[in-house]
């Protein structure tokens, strides 16, 4: 399979510091940290290391699989769907629906009572594995022969524990009320959502080693959109399973959360005619490009922001062609029976015979440009240098904060970088993805163009992203990132004044991350927008400390800790509120 082009990438993280005339103020009192700064808390959680395993609690295992049975628990889900063009204009002011980049986005869902149905345990390869096994309390049988898609490297050798599974009830709704996701009997006309659960032990035959384990489902769902605005309400249905996996089950019922993977965005159909002909059974409503479940997490702020903090970094899938058949009605990347099926049923009222020999023709067809290759973003530090008096800080010191007499201090400082190693002497030569930084389209505080030995700022990008075809959710992920390293100093130092304004001092102002300091990670928000580059935003919380040193004698004060998160790209829609500009999204490409 083809892995897309693997490079490294250096990231700018323009209007890192500060963001064009943005003053972020300070309040210390003596002696004292600074007032925690936080305009934003999407803070994300230690599931960062267990991206491949979402939602994971690293409990103590729970011994050999159970029998046959049910498992009831909550769950939590949310979705999002690509809109079909055609579609598009009705969903106009939906909730959720970003028509920048034609995507539905469901609220977090919650069902306080899914039911999972398992079988008795078996060994991969025997009679109940191929032949078909009772699954839960209502003792559907389902066979390895029923899994419509299973994720590739799933299955272990022969002889491993395993048990096969079925979504016996599945009613998932928004926390707000709208939207509604349905599988198993609540969804009575789709086909059963199987999958299986499979010791990672291997072919130990060790009961005590079934935990962990790795699970899947092949789900299909009901999608019900309640009408707002000019959508007048649907309900939406997938013929193509919905692959959802996770790699570190614990126990049963699982805390871990399910995520779309290994496939193609899913296409979601509309289940009936519209009433008033804005679409027919069958037409193609979009792609499900990104879905997750949360199993056993309920709808308490801490599983809900949990979830939401997984979510958030999972790459959407990418679409199945560039460019579609025109024959291809539902979206599948093939013309086939199922497509000429819909036409012929259409014939005479709603399709003339033009477009049934169209898509008879059309029979055996495929994309009819298929996908480029992913752009592979590697996970990695970016190096910046801050120009001097673009970093600017806004301090409300109190009286007495300088020692006895000090005068109360209120002012901005104007910052430069310390670089970590002396700059070279040579002319610097643009490196990497960065030949041209625009100050002022990007409301510039940090330069990419240099080099490291010439930095004062270190982020670290956490995580890969692929990138797939531009215009599709695929082409966009976020990323988690953190600061390493930071070093300003004031530009001119501050005067401060003692009993009244006498006895002016100057004080430098240092500002930096010491090594070992805990930072929580925010994220980057990367999109490819054409072949080798496009934009990003980004929301970075820093734990920095300020230095305050008296340059006429042996004071100082400090190192007082503050934190507070900086924004980039969010133009005059800035997370801080009216008033700020956090520039337009910075540019990024690969040479």
């Amino acid at each position: 399979m083809n892995k897309g082009r693997k490079r490294p990438l250096w990231l700018a993280l323009v209007a890192l510091l500060v963001l064009g005339s943005i003053a972020l103020g300070l309040q210390v009192a003596p002696f004292s940290p600074s007032t925690l700064i936080a305009a934003l808390d999407r803070v994300v959680t230690t599931q960062l290391d267990r991206l491949t395993a979402p939602g994971a609690q690293p409990h103590a295992l729970s011994g050999p699989f159970p029998g046959q049975g049910d498992d009831s628990a909550p769950s939590l889900g949310s979705f999002t769907v690509f809109v079909a063009p055609a579609f598009q204009p009705l969903m106009a002011g939906y909730p959720g629906y970003d028509s920048a980049s034609g995507t539905l986005t469901s609220p977090t869902l919650f069902d306080p009572t899914t039911i999972i149905g398992r079988s008795n345990p078996h060994l991969d390869g025997s009679a109940p594995d191929t032949g078909g096994t009772p699954v839960g309390t209502a003792g559907i049988m389902v066979a390895d022969s029923n899994f419509a898609i299973v994720p590739a490297g799933f299955q272990g050798p022969p002889g491993t524990r395993e048990v096969h599974t079925r979504i016996a009830d599945f009613n998932i709704a928004a926390l707000g009320g709208l939207v509604m996701v349905r599988a198993g009997d609540s969804a009575p006309g789709r086909p059963h959502s199987v999958g299986e659960v499979e010791s990672l032990s291997g072919a130990s035959g060790d009961p005590n080693q079934d935990f962990p384990a790795e699970s899947f489902f092949d789900v299909f769902v009901e999608v019900d959109l309640p009408p707002t605005g000019s959508f007048p309400g649907g309900t939406l249905f997938n013929n193509t399973p919905l692959l959802v996996f996770n790699d570190s089950l614990q126990a049963f019922p699982p805390h871990v959360v399910y995520i779309h993977g290994q496939t193609p965005a899913v296409p979601v159909l509309f289940l009936n005619d519209d009433p008033g002909n804005a679409w027919l059974a069958g037409d193609l409503f979009g792609w499900l490009s990104l879905a997750g479940h949360g199993m056993n997490y309920s709808n308490t702020p801490q599983d809900v922001q949990e979830f939401s903090n997984i979510m958030r970094f999972q790459p959407s899938m990418p679409m199945a062609c560039q460019t579609f058949h025109p024959a291809d009605h539902n979206g599948d990347a093939q013309v086939n029976l199922a497509d000429i099926v819909l036409m012929a049923n259409r014939w005479p009222t709603n399709a003339d015979i033009q477009t049934v020999q169209t898509t008879a023709a059309g029979f055996g067809a495929g994309c009819l440009v298929n996908p480029a290759p992913p752009l592979v973003v590697q996970a990695g530090d970016d190096v910046f240098r801050s120009p001097p008096g673009q970093s600017v800080l806004f301090l409300n010191l109190p009286l007495g904060f300088f020692g006895p007499g000090s005068d109360p201090f209120v002012g901005t400082v104007q910052f430069a970088g310390v670089p970590f190693a002396p700059p070279s002497s040579q002319p610097f030569q643009p490196q990497g993805p960065f030949p041209h930084v625009s100050e002022t389209a990007q409301h510039v505080l940090v330069d990419a163009r240099q080099a490291s030995a010439q930095g004062d700022t270190v982020i670290r990008r956490l995580q890969d992203a692929m990138l797939h075809d531009p215009g599709t959710p695929a082409a966009t992920q976020a990323v988690p990132i953190e600061i390493v390293a930071l070093n300003l100093i004031s530009v001119q130092p501050i005067v401060v004044t003692y009993n009244g304004g006498q006895n002016p001092q100057p004080w430098s102002v240092q500002m930096q991350v010491q090594p070992n300091t805990p930072q929580t990670p925010g994220a980057m928000t990367i999109t490819r927008t054409y072949e080798q580059g496009g934009v990003f935003t980004s929301e970075l919380p820093v734990t920095s400390h300020l230095t305050f040193r008296n340059q006429a004698g042996p004071e100082v004060v400090g190192p007082i800790a503050r934190t507070e998160t900086f924004y980039t790209g969010f133009g005059t829609n800035s997370p801080l509120g009216p008033g700020y500009d956090t520039g337009a999204p910075a540019p990024w490409f690969v040479p």
